[in-house]
């Protein structure tokens, strides 16, 4: 709800666009009409009385955006739209008096997105009204008044105002209507609202420095967004009346817990700084992490509950707490240590030791000039998995690969334009399975050491020949590597075309 107002207020603001309105089936209760056009008809109802609501203002807007009538409602509420409307699909909203909220058929909020006031209406999310040629499609009826409000008050358990909360406004069926921020007291107020059953709930879970577990009210945890993760349903329900005010809507919002370690070079003991923590429930990103400082100590807040964690630096195998590596081929972080993190607890003493990566480099050449071979693609495979790393070779035929896993690695080339016969170390033709990269089942692993360069994974790869020997039909040309034994002879050349 909320998006579709905030949507709503802004197409409305800009031109009455009605693109993307509903589909609903129309309520319709045909009168007498007569000739090629119909009309509309229905009653604005006072909301506090019950009474008719006199001197609203409806407006009738045609689907493609454009207003078609702007009626007033007489002494008993009523409206009909005069003269009569052609024939079509309309939307339409009624805007009370003396800042009473507007209506969007059929009894929808306009709201202001974050503002906490009512604003304008779109016809983009409303009912549509058929109108039929020689009948008056009536009942089309809307209900408005004094609008109610609501106020309140964040703080932290200590007492500590909290500014820029966002609360957030759910209506009856749990659909978000609006949300707006706490102001530097603490402090919220939201007006304009229709009578009715209303959830709020209070998070400052986005916004950088502010860590507390989000709420809804009354004194209800949400582990998570409201909205998403809590339903906010679950909370207690605040009445409103027309032109009521609903308030003492306070919020009291619990610390997050916090978890915190030091990561260090397994070799050197040395501690490492900007290593990034991530975190993870059953496999699913969380919210837990952050990076270490220069002493190599981190700490990071968490919503109540159990985390999987990983540290990933540039230069490092990647580590899944506390003592296992995570490759690409194989990184399940549920296989770690689960870190259990309780409502505004410390946890201490989540630490990690990062094994340094490797590299290795090598040289390309042409097995018939010994010539070096430029601005070839070089693959580094893993066995089962696939590319993991890619890299090219400069004017000198060289490449490298910076940092490489301490793990069976396999480096093919990969030519691309077909000049050279591709291969995979150590001297294997390669061969294309069926996802169509090299297999590697002949090839020779590559397994480098920590903090060392592994040299000499080298290449001489031979050239295709291509003779275009063929100048009809599909086969445009034929290609025979050059190997230790030679191609077959060439076919003899035709001496004129076919039928000539």
């Amino acid at each position: 709800m909320w998006l579709r107002m905030a949507w709503a207020a802004l197409l409305y603001s800009i031109s009455g666009t009605v693109a993307g309105a509903a589909s609903e089936i129309p309520r319709r209760v045909v009168g007498s009409g007569a000739g090629d056009l119909g009309a509309i008809a229905g009653r604005v109802i006072d909301g506090s009385t019950g009474a008719g609501y006199a001197g609203a203002q409806v407006i009738v807007f045609h689907e493609n955006g454009q207003i078609s009538r702007i009626e007033t409602t007489d002494a008993n509420g009523d409206y009909q739209s005069t003269p009569p409307i052609p024939p079509g699909t309309y939307f339409l909203v009624a805007n009370g008096l003396n800042g009473d909220p507007s209506v969007l058929y059929d009894n929808l909020q306009c709201r202001v997105p974050g503002g906490g006031r009512a604003g304008l209406c779109s016809t983009s999310f409303g009912t549509p009204v058929e109108v039929t040629a020689g009948v008056v499609t009536s009942g089309i009826d809307f209900v408005t008044g004094p609008g109610g409000s609501l106020e309140g008050r964040v703080t932290a358990v200590g007492g500590q105002p909290l500014e820029s909360v966002r609360i957030d406004v759910f209506e009856v069926s749990g659909e978000r209507l609006e949300y707006f921020d706490t102001d530097a007291t603490g402090a919220f107020h939201t007006d304009g609202l229709f009578a009715g059953t209303y959830y709020l709930s209070a998070s400052n879970l986005s916004n950088p420095g502010e860590h507390h577990l989000p709420e809804i009210f009354d004194d209800l945890a949400c582990v998570g967004q409201p909205g998403f993760d809590c339903d906010p349903t679950k909370g207690t329900a605040l009445p409103l009346s027309w032109g009521g005010a609903t308030t003492g809507i306070d919020f009291a919002l619990e610390p997050l817990g916090t978890v915190s370690g030091r990561v260090i070079d397994r070799d050197t003991g040395l501690p490492l700084a900007y290593v990034r923590i991530t975190s993870s429930r059953n496999g699913e990103s969380q919210g837990l992490g952050g990076f270490t400082e220069a002493d190599g100590n981190w700490m990071g807040y968490a919503l109540p509950g159990s985390y999987n964690l990983l540290a990933s630096s540039g230069g490092y195998m990647r580590g899944i707490y506390p003592d296992l590596l995570c490759l690409p081929e194989a990184c399940d972080t549920t296989q770690g240590n689960l870190v259990t993190v309780p409502l505004g607890g410390r946890v201490q003493g989540v630490d990690f030791s990062l094994i340094r990566q490797g590299s290795l480099s090598g040289r390309i050449v042409s097995a018939t000039t010994g010539e070096p071979i430029s601005g070839l693609q070089v693959k580094l495979n893993a066995a089962g998995f696939g590319r993991v790393g890619g890299t090219a070779t400069d004017s000198d035929g060289t490449y490298f690969f910076p940092d490489v896993d301490l793990a069976d690695r396999y480096v093919s080339t990969h030519a691309g334009g077909h000049e050279w016969a591709d291969e995979v170390y150590d001297n294997q033709p390669c061969r294309l399975n069926q996802n169509f990269s090299c297999d590697l089942s002949g090839a020779t692993a590559v397994l480098v050491e920590s903090g060392i360069e592994t040299t000499g994974i080298d290449f001489s790869l031979v050239p295709y020949l291509f003779a275009d020997d063929f100048e009809f039909g599909s086969l445009l040309r034929w290609s025979q590597v050059i190997g230790d034994t030679p191609p077959p002879s060439s076919p003899e050349q035709p001496s004129s075309r076919p039928g000539k």
